[in-house]
């Protein structure tokens, strides 16, 4: 059978990947429950959408080497959000204007068929540039599936050839396309004179597009880029998702976050109020959305590598717990572990008014390597200044994870300071590197402070009364089991009530 250019490239990609699995061993940290890759690189979602009854996650992915490389399409499916089934790579890069890349997308259903729109990459000349003289440039494209393994390329693509007056070709990228009133809309990120753009297109066929405006840009003068936008609606307000190049912190420059607002979809012109962020560890970035058959919102994020991983490890990078975006009863944004989470649970433990004091490893001691802890921790009785939880094996020598809340400030801490593991990669780094991620939170009118939380092999993730704040990040830990005990630094704390469960 005479296959494409295309097919020819997908299937190089799929045999690389089935040969290099079957000289691979088996990894202790390889998270059971959170999509990854089945090997090397993976990183931002991509077309996430619900289809035919099942969840597709498409995802970047260089099915080549552990590392950033030559940009594909990897695949994968579920009925359950947690058991994920990995499938051919859908995308790869083939012709002449995708040659050195299918970058980051989404996707939607048209007649039955998957649309998934992507953007190009093309290393090229300065004298092929639209708008600033630079060596790549990036460009729109689609492609269609009606069995959602096989993806035929659009003969007209590119679609969008370049960059609006608003933006530069060589930063232009990341479409998220919806239907609104009968048409369809997609917006992209960019950026200008190194000011973080969004900008705004319709169409009524998905195949010519017309430009709109910029939706939003950047006041902080720091973040140049704004890429892997998401939008829709949520209750009676519109998000605005975007990823931030520039505006984070020393261990992580870069931040997920959203606005809401209104958009007007003549102009363009979206009103809305302050950025906040959608995770504060550091590990988090460039999130997807979809809505499923019941009307649920669900965002997947990408996890990726921190500067300490494991060097011997096969794959790279993994997504999220599927999250539900809503509103609480105070009308703050949620976001919450899905639901079906709970059938994972197995053999479980449940307490009831623990005192935690100075000094000791309190009791109850807790191991296992797929977790989830509820704790409800009593702020009116707080005595301590600081209290919290270590993430640790039996000794010192092993490393730990330390959790904890302060009083005074008001923030839960994610100190990760401690991993020994992976130490070798940062080998000339004479200090203990810091490693710390802050959440400051309000105080609950219960004065309560609620942690839930999930541990997946190398995977933390804490929702923070019940989903107002999340932090999650990879935790790489000598112990082949996690053990968990609690401490208070000068007085005491009381837990209500914890509840723990062993997962999978």
């Amino acid at each position: 059978m005479l296959r494409n250019k295309h097919q020819e490239k997908v299937k190089i990609a799929n045999d690389t990947i089935l040969k290099m699995i079957k000289n691979s061993r088996k990894d202790r940290f390889k998270p059971k429950f959170h999509a990854c890759a089945p090997i090397n690189w993976l990183n931002d979602p991509n077309g996430f959408i619900y289809y035919r009854g099942e969840y597709h996650l498409f995802y970047q992915h260089n099915p080549f080497k552990p590392s950033w490389g030559s940009i594909h399409w990897g695949h994968v499916k579920s009925k359950n959000l947690l058991h994920w089934e990995h499938l051919p790579v859908a995308l790869a890069p083939s012709e002449f204007y995708d040659i050195d890349g299918c970058f980051s997308g989404s996707a939607i259903e048209k007649d039955g068929k998957i649309y998934a729109f992507y953007t190009a990459n093309k290393c090229i000349g300065a004298e092929e540039m639209n708008t600033v003289a630079g060596e790549i440039l990036q460009t729109q494209c689609l492609a269609i599936s009606e069995d959602s393994i096989n993806f035929r390329k659009h003969e007209n693509n590119p679609l969008i050839k370049h960059a609006p007056d608003s933006g530069q070709n060589n930063h232009f990228r990341d479409p998220k396309v919806w239907i609104k009133n009968g048409k369809w809309y997609m917006i992209l990120g960019t950026k200008k004179n190194n000011i973080g753009k969004v900008v705004l297109y319709d169409s009524v066929d998905l195949h010519n597009w017309k430009y709109i405006g910029v939706v939003s840009e950047s006041t902080d003068m720091n973040a140049y880029m704004w890429e892997c936008p998401d939008f829709f609606e949520l209750g009676e307000k519109e998000m605005l998702i975007v990823s931030q190049q520039g505006i984070g912190d020393t261990n992580n420059p870069n931040i997920s976050g959203y606005f809401l607002g209104h958009l007007n979809y003549n102009t363009a012109e979206f009103k809305h109020g302050t950025f906040s962020r959608l995770d504060y560890g550091v590990d988090f970035y460039a999130p997807q959305t979809t809505i499923d058959d019941i009307g649920r919102r669900i965002l997947i994020g990408w996890l990726m590598m921190p500067i300490n991983a494991p060097v011997d490890i096969n794959w790279v990078g993994s997504m999220t717990l599927p999250r539900i975006l809503g509103y609480s009863s105070k009308g703050k944004i949620t976001i919450k572990p899905i639901s079906e989470i709970k059938s994972l649970r197995r053999e479980g433990k449940h307490f009831k008014n623990l005192v935690v004091k100075k000094g000791i490893k309190n009791a109850p001691l807790i191991c296992g390597n797929s977790l989830e802890i509820i704790i409800e921790f009593d702020l009116k009785k707080c005595e301590a200044k600081e209290f919290g939880l270590n993430l640790r094996c039996a000794n010192e020598a092993s490393g730990k994870i330390i959790i904890k809340y302060d009083v005074n400030h008001s923030e839960v801490i994610l100190d990760r300071s401690f991993i020994t593991v992976g130490k070798d990669t940062f080998p000339k780094q004479k200090k203990a590197r810091v490693d710390l991620s802050k959440c400051k939170i309000e105080s609950s009118e219960e004065k309560l402070l609620l942690l839930h939380i999930f541990i997946d092999a190398s995977i933390l993730e804490v929702f923070i009364n019940d989903g107002e704040y999340v932090m999650s990040g990879f935790i790489f830990l000598k112990s082949k089991e996690l053990c968990i005990d609690f401490f208070a630094s000068n007085a005491q704390v009381i837990i209500n009530k914890m509840d723990v469960w062993k997962l999978y």
